[in-house]
Formats: C-alpha cells, sequence, structure tokens
C-alpha cells in the first residue's frame, strides 16, 4: 500500500492494482483506510516541522505525499 502512494501522485489507477494483487486482494477495506489515515497523519504533522538544512526539499517531497494520501483517502471515502 506504502508504495503505491507515489504510483497514486503519479495518476496510476491504484485500486485496480489493489483489486488485482494476491497480497492485497482480500484485505479489509477499512484496513486500508485506516493505514491511509494514520499515514495522512504522519504527513501532516511531518511538513510542520522546521526544514532541515541537509535537507531543503525534505518539505515538499513531504506535502506532496501528504496531498497524495489526503487525495487517495477521499476518493475511497467517497466511492462509498
Amino acid at each position: 500500500i506504502c508504495i503505491l502512494m507515489s504510483a497514486c501522485g503519479d495518476g496510476l489507477d491504484v485500486e485496480a492494482e489493489l483489486s488485482r494483487h494476491p497480497l492485497t486482494r482480500g484485505i479489509d477495506p477499512t484496513a486500508i483506510d485506516t493505514l491511509l489515515a494514520v499515514l495522512w497523519s504522519f504527513w501532516g504533522l511531518a511538513i510542520t516541522q522546521p526544514v532541515p538544512q541537509s535537507s531543503p526539499h525534505l518539505r515538499d517531497h513531504q506535502s506532496w505525499y501528504e496531498e497524495v494520501t489526503r487525495g487517495w483517502l477521499a476518493d475511497r471515502l467517497e466511492s462509498r
């Protein structure tokens, strides 16, 4: 699921992948939603931290993942 976040952000139909793959095909949808909610919270907290001098683009990266995770979760919840 975590590796599919970047694919989702790049436009891949991740729901189709989840339904096709043997490791994710039988997972309770609520478990996936819960993981996405936890990750959305993680990214949301991470982007509020000071920008480290050693990695000036880290918050941009985290912000992108926060938006992707929020969007994926919202799409899942709206489709029910």
